[in-house]
């Protein structure tokens, strides 16, 4: 075997899918390994939820980043006590709408902005958001696909804000294209 050669972390640039390994790999003593597990989309529900409860944040905030990671375990890692970690379930697409709602209250701006941008936040939400004294908030709406029209209307007007006019435009400019290249 080469000097430095590990086996665990050599399945990681190989074939990641095998579940029964993933499943090994998630007891394993080194946190990285536990941490390339939590990243990983394949990594089965179940062990995604124990890893949800791993003694190091990093391996917590990738299982709260995971869109495989089951909408309840999400519930419990939005309560986390490290902020990063809560900041991966803000991003995430499986989040719950009820989680979602409550994240757009925290006052960290981060936070708002994250749940601005994820797309399943409730258009209720992303409305209340686009009206958010930060303009990276603002923005992270304009970027939103959920966004209602109407909504990207409004913050294109904003001739003040330079990036949330940016970020309309470059909304649109995808959508035209998208529209386009599917003919």
């Amino acid at each position: 075997m080469p000097r430095g050669y590990d086996p665990a972390r050599s399945f990681f640039m190989t074939d990641n899918r095998d579940l029964k390994t993933l499943a090994e790999l998630a007891n394993d003593e080194d946190a990285e390994v536990r941490e390339y597990v939590a990243k990983n989309p394949s990594t089965p529900k179940e062990v995604l939820a124990k890893l949800a409860n791993d003694e190091r944040w990093l391996v917590r905030m990738y299982v709260a980043a995971n869109p495989s990671t089951p909408k309840e375990v999400l519930a419990k890692l939005a309560n986390d006590e490290e902020k990063s970690v809560r900041l991966g379930v803000a991003e995430n697409p499986s989040t719950s709408t009820e989680v979602l709602v409550e994240l757009a209250k925290y006052k960290i701006t981060s936070m708002r902005r994250r749940v601005a941008s994820n797309p399943s936040t409730p258009i209720a939400v992303l409305t209340r958001l686009a009206k958010d004294k930060d303009a990276k908030v603002r923005k992270a709406v304009a970027s939103n696909p959920s966004t209602p029209k109407e909504v990207y209307i409004k913050l294109a007007k904003e001739k003040k804000i330079r990036r949330v006019r940016t970020g309309v435009f470059w909304l649109i400019f995808f959508a035209a294209l998208l529209v386009w290249a599917i003919g």
